[in-house]
């Protein structure tokens, strides 16, 4: 059943090594009402259970007995992966015994008493529960006691609802009629019986009346309540009170609390907790469908519960690197595909002056007026429209709201609680708002959306699960990908979707598709690097896109979809161009970007951040021990295709570049530095003074691809000889590894499932992400203990110190730095972190915390954009 538990009162009944039937005993996991649940092995199979067994004391109490036979029964009538399942039932010794799966995770309570829990995340254990109440309700079971204590969460995410112990049979109480309201209030007097917990029994359990599942729906959404909140629907100061609460009163507006729940969550809570059973939902699978619909599609059982630990990156993984060029050679043979100049000259028109981080952009139906969205500061955007005769954008006053599609009705698709992910990738709420209305919030987990002409369908791409979905109409899945999909556009008549695919989460290299009107996806071109922006030429004959052959900047470029693809320039010029729409008449919205990243550092015993600047892409700083030299990659264009491999003197600002590769830090002694060679995943070090590079062997190991978390790149182990290294060999779940520089084969240091580690200040210590979640583990393997306190946007940093941990709490600018208590869990804010000017920046990351904060270096990318309108000549 559950592995760990409350603390006993009494002394175990059972000691270690006792045998029940064919069960041994090993250890006490908890004590409940009506019994106590031991850890046991099965001799004759093998395998660990939970044994729960009614004491002796009780097993004469006619009453209590029959509470836990019909516990037994209930369980074991069912069979649904979302309900505990039983294995065994038995009598030893006038000892009733009942054997159950053995679970290892945490209840939804232990969950909560840590904070509430994101919407997504509530609605996925909220499926999960309505599923499971939905198999029990079709067998004729009531459970009549949920709560979030008998809700388990498993580590893999799934979840099972427990202890039917108070379940009877819903044809056999609507025979015995109605008890006493008399009874009922007695009844609740003694805690554990069996008419259910104060606070989570519907009205019609208070006032003792026959009961259904409709009054496990009341518990639902009481339940649902409470993981959105993390308050209970209706707590007072006394049992009493509560229950007159429950008869009376409505739990405050969810919307009141948190401002991030949709209106269509709220509306279920509402329904499920309804004071007259006959206006609730009458049965859990409506639940289940209404939750379901939320996004659109079918929520699964088994959620992805990983915590993401590395901040998404704008520059390429090394094996993401290594895949996409080879890729990109074998693309080069697309059939028919060729580059011409463009037909005619353009004129264009500026637009916006201010300096802003552009989103997206779209033509009204009018052709005049522009929608874009922005951010001003950061990369939190808002809504702004540009009207015919005005010389100023207006702000549409909606925050945290990215524009996704116009409608030729003049509806918006947006994004609100819009999250930045990557590039121009953003996830929130589909809602949709009239230009100067209010948004209306729809459906969750959406990435990108575009209207069809007839402005009452959308094609959006859907995230759900690890996969991103091309749905069009909403609804009807056309196409699924594990990496990315992106900028989705209706063509003109409606028939066709034309969409980016993408390989590898965080890059933007990618192929143009389509979806034709016969349901096939057709490829029109790619690999292109620097995939964003799209549009249907006005006849519907052509997609117009934005990318680059060279990795260096977009240009709008122009393929026809009948026939054999045929790809032309379609501008040309220095500065990069997004084209994000084309009116009726076929002129084209076009936003200019000047796109560089930035590194800043504070440095031991200073109180203000020093610049350090270095051409247009530098990344990846790393400080060596003696904080004298500084590792860092060079992603500008003279880098090379594989970059290069730099190294800063901190007291002159000598740059030297020392081969390629993306560094990833100096040894302890400052003689070497680390580097990838991007293309094939192989180390080098390079010397920081005289000497030769040394190739570093680490066959069989191979690089992390996939959905995050990524390991940090390899680390230096303190005597300066080893690496400590997170990767996989061929056809074995990841695990992390030390490598000799001086050869030999690859030493695992963890167990296999281990994605990334982080080497603590000691030497010995990782703290690794393990499929359970985060734990720390001794590099020899001797201890290991889980870490609590991890909310889902972190992106871990590294050690703050000895005992604790440091992690990047926010997607946002500035960075929200805070430390995790290894032992506890606590959560500390340590401080707030960017660029004194945070114009156009959009991503933030953080590569070295040291010194409890003392120390750091990060490195933020900005892009300052104008908005223009591209009009042809002939």
């Amino acid at each position: 059943m559950i592995r760990g538990g409350p603390r006993l009162t009494q002394l175990m009944a059972l000691n270690a090594g006792a045998r029940v039937g064919p069960y041994v005993i090993q250890s006490l996991l908890g004590q409940g009402g009506m019994g106590e649940v031991y850890r046991a092995r099965d001799s004759r199979l093998n395998r660990d259970v939970a044994v729960k067994v009614l004491p002796p004391a009780f097993a004469d109490d006619g009453e209590r007995r029959a509470r836990f036979e019909r516990e037994a029964q209930a369980i074991a009538t069912l069979s649904h992966p979302n309900i505990l399942n039983i294995f065994d039932t038995g009598v030893v010794d006038k000892q009733l015994y009942v054997v159950m799966e053995l679970l290892e995770g945490e209840t939804l309570r232990d969950r909560l008493n840590r904070s509430p829990l994101p919407p997504r995340k509530s609605v996925e254990y909220a499926v999960q529960i309505a599923r499971g109440l939905g198999a029990a309700h079709d067998k004729g079971l009531v459970h009549r006691d949920l709560k979030p204590e008998n809700i388990f969460l498993l580590e893999d995410g799934q979840l099972k609802i427990l202890d039917f112990g108070l379940a009877r049979s819903a044809v056999s109480a609507a025979a015995a009629g109605a008890t006493s309201a008399g009874e009922t209030v007695a009844a609740l007097t003694d805690a554990g019986t069996v008419m259910g917990t104060v606070g989570y029994m519907a009205p019609e359990q208070i006032k003792g009346q026959a009961v259904d599942g409709r009054a496990d729906l009341f518990a639902f959404g009481a339940v649902l309540y409470e993981m959105l909140t993390g308050r209970r629907a209706f707590q007072r100061d006394t049992s009493a009170e509560t229950m007159t609460a429950i008869l009376r009163d409505d739990p405050p507006e969810l919307t009141a609390i948190r401002g991030d729940v949709p209106p269509a969550i709220e509306r279920i809570v509402r329904h499920s907790l309804e004071k007259n059973p006959k206006e609730r939902f009458q049965t859990a699978r409506d639940v289940a469908f209404a939750l379901e619909a939320l996004s659109g599609s079918n929520i699964s059982s088994s959620p992805r519960t990983g915590v993401a630990v590395s901040s998404r990156r704008r520059w390429l993984r090394p094996a993401a690197l290594a895949a996409a060029i080879a890729l990109s050679a074998a693309a080069g043979a697309l059939a028919d595909r060729r580059l011409g100049p463009t037909p005619s000259s353009l004129v264009f028109e500026k637009k916006t002056w201010d300096p802003m981080w552009v989103t997206n952009a779209r033509f009204a139906p009018d052709g005049q007026t522009i929608v874009f969205s922005a951010a001003m500061s950061g990369n939190v955007p808002e809504l702004f429209a540009i009207r015919p005769g005005s010389v100023m954008p207006q702000a549409l006053g909606q925050r945290d709201t990215h524009l996704l599609s116009v409608s030729s009705k003049g509806e918006l698709a947006v994004l609100t609680g819009a999250r930045f992910l990557h590039h121009r990738l953003f996830t929130g709420t589909l809602a949709r708002m009239a230009l100067d209305g209010a948004p209306r919030q729809w459906m969750e987990d959406v990435r990108e959306a575009d209207w069809a002409p007839d402005g009452a369908s959308l094609a959006i791409i859907h995230h759900v699960g690890t996969q991103d979905r091309l749905e069009y109409p909403a609804g009807t899945v056309r196409y699924s990908v594990s990496g990315y999909l992106s900028d989705p556009r209706v063509s003109p008549d409606g028939s066709q979707v034309a969409f980016f695919e993408h390989q590898t989460a965080g890059d933007d290299r990618g192929w143009v598709k389509v979806l034709t009107s016969s349901g096939a996806i057709k490829q029109l071109a790619g690999e292109y690097w620097g995939e964003e922006g799209a549009a249907w030429s006005a006849d519907g004959r052509s997609v117009l896109f934005s990318a680059s052959d060279s990795g260096v900047e977009q240009q709008p470029l122009i393929v026809n979809v009948a026939g054999t693809p045929v790809v032309r320039q379609r501008i040309a010029s220095a500065d990069a161009m997004v084209l994000y729409d084309v009116a009726s008449d076929g002129r084209m919205l076009i936003v200019r970007n000047d796109f560089r990243y930035s590194m800043r550092a504070l440095l031991p015993g200073q109180s203000a951040e020093r610049e350090l600047r270095w051409l247009d892409f530098p990344q990846n700083g790393l400080l060596s021990s003696d904080r004298r030299l500084m590792a860092f990659t060079d992603l500008s264009q003279n880098a090379g295709p594989n970059y290069a491999a730099a190294i800063r003197d901190m007291t002159t600002d000598k740059v030297v570049r020392l081969g390629e590769g993306m560094s990833w830090g100096p040894s302890p002694d400052g003689r070497w530095v680390g580097a990838i060679i991007p293309a094939t995943g192989e180390i080098y070090l390079y010397p920081t003074g005289a000497g030769q590079a040394q190739h570093i062997d680490r066959r069989p190991i191979r690089d992390l691809t996939g959905d995050p978390p990524y390991p940090p790149e390899p680390q230096w182990m303190p005597d300066g000889r080893h690496l400590l290294t997170c990767g996989s060999e061929p056809d074995k779940p990841p695990r992390c590894y030390l490598i000799s520089i001086a050869g030999g084969p690859p030493q695992p240091v963890t167990p296999e499932g281990v994605r990334a580690a982080w080497l603590a200040p000691d030497g010995r210590t990782l703290l690794v992400h393990a499929p359970q979640g985060f734990e720390t583990r001794t590099i020899d393997g001797d201890a290991h203990a889980p870490v609590r306190g991890f909310a889902d946007d972190d992106a871990v940093i590294g050690w703050n110190d000895s005992h604790s941990i440091a992690v990047n709490a926010s997607r946002g600018v500035p960075a929200r730095i805070e430390s995790i208590d290894i032992a506890t869990g606590t959560r500390t804010p340590l401080r707030e972190i960017a660029p004194p000017d945070t114009a156009g920046v959009y991503e933030l990351m953080v590569t070295q915390w040291a010194d409890a904060g003392r120390t750091y270096v990060y490195h933020f990318g900005r892009t300052i954009d104008a908005i223009f309108v591209a009009k042809e000549t002939r």
